[in-house]
């Protein structure tokens, strides 16, 4: 049994393979948006995940601007549930809240 098991495990980590940098897609995708606005020295310090409302949202501490980036995914997002063979876009829109962010990202795109 602890054969099939192991089996079973390294088989998901094949098909699986490296598409996610941190294991949570949304993070992910959202990093992905940030990166391609504004390069490649973009991080996410923090994030807090709200689940309330019509979605789910992450408030993202970044070292772009001092208070949060927001990015807005589908209700109900698989954020962290493992997927097989591409990750769907659960991103919905990116927008700034707060003075210093609003002056980078002035407007939500999506």
């Amino acid at each position: 049994m602890k054969k099939v098991l192991l089996g079973l495990a390294i088989t998901m980590g094949t098909f699986m393979g490296s598409s996610a940098k941190a294991q949570d897609y949304c993070r992910d995708q959202a990093l992905e948006v940030l990166t391609s606005l504004y390069g490649e020295g973009v991080e996410i310090k923090a994030i807090h995940i709200d689940g309330a409302g019509e979605g789910v949202h992450y408030w993202m501490k970044t070292n772009l601007c001092d208070s949060y980036i927001v990015a807005s995914f589908v209700k109900n997002a698989p954020c962290k549930t493992p997927h097989i063979g591409e990750v769907p876009n659960y991103m919905k829109r990116v927008w700034a809240f707060g003075e210093s962010c609003k002056q980078i990202l002035p407007e939500e795109i999506f």
